[in-house]
């Protein structure tokens, strides 16, 4: 059952609320990374991340692109609902062509966009492992296999658009469909990813051992085992609690991600469209989100890296101790004289005391 125009409006408010959260961690990202770590200086081109900003930017257009078709989806759908149907005629039905097409984009390019944020991770772990090809050749296989599926996918509605009747040998009423199964259910299981070698691996260490459980591909796990494994060669206190703070920022951008990807996959086995809506709308921007919010706190956890070995205070903010008498003379004049006053008479009563004593004293000795 099509979403009911109360409920477009909710959807477009979900839509509109977490492409908003999504541009705020977008622009707090890019000044990360066209900026240098104090102030608004432009950073050299060789210290900018290339390959990182140019997957920031790609990720960009995919969710600024997807939020459009959505919007664009929606505005023909209510155009439909609100077209009266001639008598004996199926109204709005031969114009809704182009419909399908919009529907086939936005799967595409949800698909890429989980695509192009697993490959950033492939890169990282690349960097990590000193480049090695073994270490990546298992994650690159599942990254290819996804990007085949994405290709079927649209192949498949291409040729549900063209009436063409090849090769379609599953018609579902309900589910995600023949391919979006094994594609979203190989992401979860991604998600979930833990072997007993990486749970005995990591038991001495609590904090990598709960990434296991918790991260949302095995790219990450096999980055926090990388993490875990300098930890081990490191001695230094400040070291480990690098590494520490660092994991932790893992966990947190990861949880967020795998929520919103199981959510999105079990909503699709439900009738509910209204449902499937809000959290296809919901699932895109939040891997933008997750990816944006790992660049930015690795980069505010370098800065402060680096101000603590330049000898730099970690706080930008600085305190000064005020001048409060000079305050108080010129907001306070009638209670400064009267200080004033009292400091004269203070004195005069202390130079009068010390001329008695002095007095009793010469008394006293001439006795």
């Amino acid at each position: 059952m099509a979403p009911t125009p109360e409920q477009d409006v909710a959807i477009g408010f979900v839509m509109a609320l977490f492409y908003g959260l999504y541009l705020a961690t977008f622009f707090h990202c890019l000044r990360w990374h066209l900026f240098t770590n104090e102030g608004w200086t432009l950073r050299d081109r060789k210290s900018i991340q290339w390959p990182i900003f140019a997957a920031t930017c790609t990720l960009f257009a995919l969710c600024t692109t997807n939020r459009a078709l959505e919007l664009r989806k929606s505005m023909m759908q209510a155009t439909i609902s609100s077209r009266v149907a001639p008598i004996g005629g199926d109204g709005g039905a031969t114009q809704d062509k182009s419909l399908p097409i919009i529907q086939m984009l936005l799967c595409t390019d949800a698909n890429l966009t989980s695509q192009l944020a697993d490959s950033v991770l492939m890169y990282r772990l690349w960097k990590l492992y000193n480049k090695s090809k073994a270490i990546i050749a298992f994650p690159l296989l599942l990254w290819i296999g996804g990007f085949a599926l994405t290709g079927l996918q649209a192949y498949i509605q291409i040729v549900q658009l063209s009436d063409l009747k090849l090769w379609l040998p599953v018609n579902m009423s309900i589910g995600p469909g023949i391919i979006l199964i094994p594609f979203w259910a190989s992401t979860i299981v991604l998600n979930v990813y833990a072997t007993c070698e990486n749970i005995r691996s990591m038991s001495s260490y609590k904090t990598i051992r709960l990434t296991v459980y918790f991260f949302p591909s095995p790219l990450a796990v096999m980055i926090v085992r990388r993490l875990h494994q300098l930890s081990r060669d490191a001695f230094s206190k400040d070291s480990m609690r690098s590494i520490k703070s660092v994991t932790f920022l893992i966990i947190e951008s990861g949880v967020l991600y795998l929520v919103a990807g199981i959510a999105h996959f079990v909503v699709w086995w439900t009738p509910n469209d209204f449902a499937i809506a809000v959290i296809s709308n919901i699932n895109i921007p939040v891997i933008g989100i997750a990816f944006n919010l790992i660049i930015i706190r690795l980069a505010q956890h370098r800065a402060e890296e680096d101000r603590k070995t330049t000898g730099e205070a970690v706080s930008e903010l600085h305190f000064q101790r005020p001048d409060t008498k000079s305050h108080d003379m010129q907001t306070h004049p009638q209670s400064s004289t009267v200080i004033q006053l009292n400091a004269r008479y203070l004195s005069e009563a202390s130079s009068q005391s010390s001329f008695t004593e002095e007095g009793s004293e010469k008394r006293h000795n001439v006795a």
